[in-house]
C-alpha cells in the first residue's frame, strides 16, 4: 500500500508529465507550416477511406472468389508497382513535389470505382494496378514532410499526424464492423469504397489548390542519363546509417507484410472468428496505438530511436509467437493480434522518422524512392510467398515472419547509439 505522501508525489508527477506533453505539443502545433497542415488533413481524409475498407479487404477478395494464393498474387502485384516510387522520387526532386502528388492522388480516385463495381476478383485487378501506381507520390510526400521539419521536432510533428490519422481510422473501422454486421461483408465493404471515392476526390482538390510547391531543381527535362546520374550520386552519397537502415528495412519488410496481410485470414479460418470481430480487432489496435502515439511523441525526440524501434520489434515477435501457440483460444489470439498490430503501427511511425533522419534534402526524393522501390519488390514477393504458404499450412507464414523479425533485431542492434540518430543529415 502506498502512503498518502507517496500518492501525492505520484499525482504531482503525473500532472507534471501531462502538462509537459501538452506544452510540447502546443508549441509544435503553432510552428507547423502550411504544407505540413495540408498533408496532415489529406492523409487524415484518406485514413477514413482506408478504415472503411482495408481491415476486411482480404476477406472482400475472398468473397469475390479469390483463394489465399490468388490474394497473394493480387496484393503482391500491387506492392510490385512500388517500382514507380523510384521514378516518382526522381521527378519530385526535379519538378517539385506538388505535380507528382496531385497526379498520384488523381490515380487513386480512379482506382476506387473498380472495387465498387467488382462482382468477381478479376474486376478488382485493374483497381489494384491503379492503386499501386498511386505510390508515385510517396517519396515526394515523405520528402516534403521531412523538408519542413527538423530532427528535433520530427517525432512530435509525425506523432500529431498519426494521432489524427489513427483517430479517424478507429472511427471508420468501427463503422465498418457495424456496417458489415448489418449489411454483410460484400455490401459493407462496397459501401466503404463509395465513401472512399468521395474523400479521394476532395483530397485531389485540396492538394491542387492549397499545396505550395517547392522550387524544382534546375534541369530542363527528364532523361535517362540524368536519372542514372542522380541514382548513382544518391548511392555514393548515402551515409552509413542510410545503408544500415536500408538493410534493416529489407529484413523487416517480409515479416510486416505477411503479418498485416494474413492475420485476418488466420483469425477467421484458424481461430473461427467472425468478420465483424476481425474488423474490431483492427479498431481496438488503433485505439491502443492512438494512446501510445500521444504518449511517446515527445519522448521519441529524446531517446535512442534504435532502442525504441527494437522494443517494438520484440513485442511484435512475442505477440506473433503467442497467437500461433494459443491458436485454439479465440480470445488469446485476438488479444495478441491486437498487440501485434499496435507494434507494427508504431514501427511504421518510427520508419518515417528514420527515413527522414538518414537522407539529405538535396536528393531526398530520389533516396526515398530508391529505398521504397526495392522494398516494394520485396513486399510483392513476401505477400505472394505468404499466400502460398498459408494454403499449405496457415502457420507457415507466421513462422517465416518470426525468422525475419529476429534478423531485423540483429541488424538494428548495430545502429549508432545516439538519441537523434543522424541529426547531421536532417
Amino acid at each position: 500500500m502506498l502512503s498518502c505522501n507517496e500518492e501525492n508525489v505520484m499525482k504531482v508527477s503525473m500532472k507534471a508529465i501531462i502538462r509537459s506533453h501538452f506544452e510540447s505539443y502546443s508549441a509544435t502545433i503553432k510552428a507547423i507550416k502550411r504544407n505540413t497542415t495540408i498533408l496532415i488533413v489529406c492523409n487524415t481524409l484518406i485514413a477514413i477511406g482506408n478504415g472503411l475498407t482495408a481491415p476486411l479487404f482480404t476477406r472482400y477478395l475472398e468473397e469475390l472468389g479469390a483463394t489465399p494464393s490468388i490474394i497473394g498474387y493480387i496484393l503482391g502485384g500491387n506492392s510490385l508497382l512500388l517500382f514507380v516510387t523510384l521514378i516518382g522520387g526522381y521527378l519530385a526532386d526535379m519538378f517539385g513535389r506538388k505535380k507528382i502528388i496531385v497526379a498520384s492522388y488523381l490515380i487513386l480516385s480512379l482506382s476506387i470505382p473498380w472495387f465498387i463495381v467488382a462482382d468477381t476478383w478479376i474486376w478488382a485487378v485493374p483497381g489494384i494496378i491503379l492503386l499501386g501506381a498511386r505510390t508515385l507520390s510517396e517519396p515526394g510526400i515523405d520528402a516534403l514532410l521531412a523538408d519542413e521539419t527538423t530532427s528535433d521536432e520530427r517525432g512530435k510533428v509525425y506523432s500529431i499526424m498519426w494521432v489524427l490519422i489513427t483517430s479517424t481510422t478507429i472511427l471508420s473501422s468501427s463503422m465498418l464492423a457495424f456496417i458489415t454486421s448489418a449489411m454483410g461483408l460484400y455490401q459493407g465493404v462496397r459501401s466503404g469504397f463509395m465513401v472512399y471515392f468521395i474523400l479521394a476526390i476532395i483530397t485531389v482538390f485540396l492538394f491542387n489548390y492549397y499545396l505550395e510547391d517547392k522550387k524544382p531543381l534546375p534541369c530542363s527535362s527528364p532523361n535517362f542519363i540524368h536519372f542514372h546520374e542522380s541514382l548513382w550520386k544518391t548511392a555514393r552519397a548515402s551515409s552509413r546509417d542510410y545503408r544500415l537502415f536500408f538493410a534493416y528495412y529489407l529484413a523487416e519488410t517480409p515479416a510486416r507484410m505477411i503479418l498485416s496481410t494474413y492475420y485476418v485470414l488466420f483469425l477467421v479460418h484458424v481461430s473461427k472468428a467472425s468478420d465483424a470481430l476481425a474488423a474490431m480487432v483492427f479498431s481496438i489496435a488503433m485505439v491502443i496505438y492512438l494512446v501510445s502515439q500521444i504518449a511517446i511523441g515527445p519522448l521519441i525526440d529524446k531517446v535512442d530511436r534504435a532502442h525504441a524501434l527494437s522494443s517494438f520489434l520484440i513485442l511484435t515477435l512475442l505477440s506473433t509467437m503467442f497467437f500461433n501457440v494459443f491458436n485454439n483460444n479465440l480470445l488469446i489470439v485476438a488479444f495478441f493480434c491486437v498487440i501485434m498490430l499496435v507494434t507494427i503501427f508504431l514501427e511504421q511511425y518510427m520508419h518515417l522518422i528514420f527515413m527522414a533522419d538518414v537522407t539529405v534534402e538535396e536528393n531526398r526524393g530520389t533516396s526515398l524512392g530508391l529505398m521504397q522501390t526495392v522494398i516494394g519488390i520485396e513486399s510483392a514477393l513476401s505477400i505472394v510467398v505468404g499466400g502460398m504458404l498459408f494454403e499449405i499450412n496457415p502457420f507457415y507464414p507466421f513462422i517465416l515472419s518470426v525468422l525475419f523479425l529476429m534478423i531485423s533485431l540483429i541488424i538494428l542492434g548495430n545502429f549508432s547509439k545516439r538519441p537523434h540518430t543522424t541529426t547531421q543529415y536532417a
